[in-house]
């Protein structure tokens, strides 16, 4: 072939130089395809990659199951005292436990803390130090999430009680939450359940009339607003609607039981439930009626000659 048709053809050839063949893509892809194939017949190489494979997904399981696994309860008198405080305080697997398993865990690492010797002693007060950040908000989270769902608990049964057993419940349930708490906290207050509601509608009563007695001051907006916005925000993270409706009318009903107002109307009750009749002798307290004749004097005067 003539030199200058070989140069038309192909413009960087060169006489005299031999000339490299390049392999179409598709060529070299069916070249890598076929030695890939060589390999992979090789019963060895097989073994080797399946055993990989094997060991590959083993791993990834086992690490997949030990971050995501839930935690088991520890045993609160044998487990490590560390171990009970991080998942009591600082975990949510503890907020996932009923409201009653919570509070028997919590009693019985108060009994432990009771008890506890100088090295729990310092390993405890390390263990506080320490808390702080994520753990922190992690701790104001589980104390909040209990205090809600106890009294959340108390919402769903009164939401089951017929209305004229309501004044009941409500004087029952204030007596079973005050002895929860004391039993959670390892002390016993020896008063009669009549007692405990006594002086909790005195104790009703005299903040309604501070509140009224306030009431002609001029209220911080600032402060209020914060605090509503702080209340608001907490309730949004830990509650849903229904729990809010729910508790809201459980709270109103026991401040209005409370205060001596008519659970369903908030109207004042005839008699003053909230004032207890006052013991015979007290200041202000109805004095019992005399036998003694109208007119008579309480203290008639000496008869002559008796000593007085």
């Amino acid at each position: 072939m003539p030199e200058s048709l070989l140069k038309d053809l192909f413009p960087k050839w060169q006489p005299g130089k031999k000339q490299r063949y390049r392999k179409p893509a598709s060529e070299s892809l069916r070249d890598i395809a076929d030695s890939a194939g060589a390999l992979w017949r090789r019963r060895w190489l097989r073994r080797a990659v399946v055993s990989a494979l094997v060991v590959m997904v083993s791993a990834g399981s086992a690490f997949a199951y030990v971050q995501l696994r839930p935690r088991a309860v520890p045993d609160v008198f044998a487990d490590d005292l560390a171990d009970v405080l991080d998942y009591t305080l600082l975990t949510d697997e503890f907020n996932r436990l009923p409201v009653d398993e919570r509070l028997a865990l919590i009693k019985r690492l108060i009994d432990r803390l009771k008890s506890m010797d100088s090295n729990d002693s310092a390993l405890v007060a390390g263990f506080a130090a320490g808390i702080g950040g994520k753990a922190r908000a992690q701790l104001q989270k589980n104390s909040e999430k209990l205090m809600v769902d106890i009294w959340d608990k108390f919402a769903i049964q009164y939401s089951q009680v017929k209305p004229e057993d309501r004044e009941a419940f409500l004087d029952q349930s204030f007596v079973d939450m005050t002895k929860m708490f004391e039993d959670v906290a390892g002390v016993s207050v020896p008063i009669k359940d009549e007692q405990r509601v006594d002086e909790a509608r005195k104790q009703a009563k005299r903040d309604e009339e501070r509140m009224k007695g306030a009431s002609g001051r001029p209220v911080n907006p600032e402060r209020a607003a914060g605090f509503m916005g702080f209340m608001n925000d907490r309730g949004q993270k830990l509650t849903n609607a229904e729990q809010r409706g729910r508790m809201a009318g459980f709270s109103r009903d026991m401040t209005r039981r409370l205060r001596g107002q008519d659970v369903r109307t908030g109207k004042p009750l005839e008699g003053g439930a909230a004032n207890p009749p006052e013991a015979p002798g007290a200041p202000g307290a109805a004095q019992p009626p005399s036998s003694q004749p109208p007119g008579t004097p309480a203290n008639p005067p000496a008869a002559p000659g008796s000593g007085r």
